[in-house]
């Protein structure tokens, strides 16, 4: 019997299933890097913490309504638009929140479409 399968159902009354979709990747990350049981740990819960935080924001984005979901990955950064792209990039880390500082985006009013 693998070690898999003996987590398995630990894993799934812990409520940390979701765990089994990338502990064999993690297992070999562990045993190439010769890490130490306590780092092994540390990137499952890590993952785990991540896929969590990640699952929230989703049910938050659904329960807000947007009708279009766009995130900062998806940006296309080769669009013919005039920005400063390293005042975006600082505006975007929201370091300014723990400054307690503003920022303020200007700018014309809607975006691109698809024929422009």
């Amino acid at each position: 019997m693998s070690t898999t399968t003996e987590l398995r159902p630990l894993l799934k009354r812990l409520k940390l299933g979701q765990m089994l979709n990338t502990l064999p990747e993690r297992l070999a990350l562990a045993r190439r890097d010769q890490l130490d049981h306590a780092a092994f740990l540390q990137i499952l819960l890590a993952d785990e913490v991540s896929r969590r935080n990640d699952r929230r924001m989703e049910i938050h984005l659904e329960k807000a309504g947007f009708e279009d979901i766009c995130r900062l990955e998806d940006f296309d950064w080769t669009a013919d638009i005039k920005m400063d792209r390293r005042l975006l990039d600082a505006a975007f880390s929201l370091d300014f929140t723990t400054r307690r500082e503003h920022v303020i985006l200007v700018g014309p009013v809607g975006g691109l479409t698809a024929g422009e």
